[in-house]
């Protein structure tokens, strides 16, 4: 009788240290495939980021490079140019938006949403501006001035969201 119930302590013994192999096993697949999905959805999230910001800076160039041109009516040709590339620049980041914003965070899309419309408020001032007599455009002018002010510091936070989304920490 001993014979037979050391026989089943081993062999439950064995059964069992081979099941604690096997969950620890599947345990560390099951981990391990967390971690890769886990990568590579940080790296459709640095991907993204680093598209937006790419993007929102070109856009931002671009506005500016038009509004130091001091493009008016009698170059219709270049302004005409200028503003077919800023129209093609937000239309490229509407696009990019639309399929890429499901990987930034939602408070960090909203700041991103909220620069490019300071841009494009920056960009509209501007135009503005341009096409009415100065009378009309004093209070155009300080606002199209404030908004430019802002930008900077806009962009640093702005950028700081983006560092801190990606786990940097300074």
């Amino acid at each position: 009788m001993f014979n037979v119930v050391g026989g089943f302590t081993a062999l439950f013994a064995a059964v069992s240290y081979f099941a604690k192999q096997l969950f620890e096993r599947k345990m560390e697949l099951l981990a391990e495939q967390r971690k890769i999905t886990f990568s590579k959805t940080y790296q459709l999230r640095a991907d993204a980021i680093s598209e937006a910001h790419g993007r929102l800076l070109d856009y931002q160039e671009a506005i500016q490079m038009f509004s130091m041109s001091g493009l008016n009516h009698q170059n219709n040709e270049a302004r005409h140019n200028a503003v077919a590339n800023i129209n093609k620049l937000k239309d490229a980041y509407f696009d990019f938006m639309a399929r890429r914003a499901l990987y930034l965070p939602r408070a960090t899309e909203n700041k991103v949403r909220e620069y490019f419309k300071r841009l494009y408020q920056y960009h509209l001032q501007y135009v503005f501006i341009k096409d009415h007599p100065p009378e009309e455009r004093t209070v155009e002018l300080k606002k199209w001035l404030e908004t430019g002010e802002k930008m900077p510091d806009a962009l640093k936070a702005l950028e700081d969201d983006f560092r801190t989304v990606l786990g940097f920490t300074d």
